[in-house]
């Protein structure tokens, strides 16, 4: 199964279905449905689905979505508590995600 981002809500898409039109997701067009890659470290990996091996996962995201409301979803605490990554870059808030982008986060620790 292949997580899909719609109205904000998270569902999934077989992926048997993936070579067929997107009808299945009511209203969003293929062409505005991009693949980004969510990876998720140490403790918080145990937010992605329970049957995800490794600690990656691929979802379908309407092209214009943003990091945080992805993480939301997922429910990553925001930064300063989370270390939030896009392709291994610091995340910029106000830019959107692009197809194949990953998104990195981890928990933020603090020490001496």
């Amino acid at each position: 199964m292949i997580p899909v981002i719609r109205q904000n809500k998270l569902m999934t898409l077989s992926t048997c279905f993936l070579n067929q039109p997107f009808v299945l997701l009511k209203g969003l067009d293929k062409d505005f449905i991009m693949h980004v890659h969510l990876k998720l470290l140490a403790n918080y990996k145990n937010q992605l689905p329970p049957d995800t091996s490794g600690n990656q996962i691929t979802i379908l995201v309407p092209e214009g979505s943003f990091p945080e409301t992805i993480l939301k979803l997922y429910s990553i605490p925001p930064i300063p508590e989370s270390v939030i990554l896009i392709n291994g870059k610091t995340l910029c808030p106000d830019e959107p995600l692009q197809e194949d982008d990953v998104i990195c986060a981890f928990p933020a620790m603090a020490g001496g």
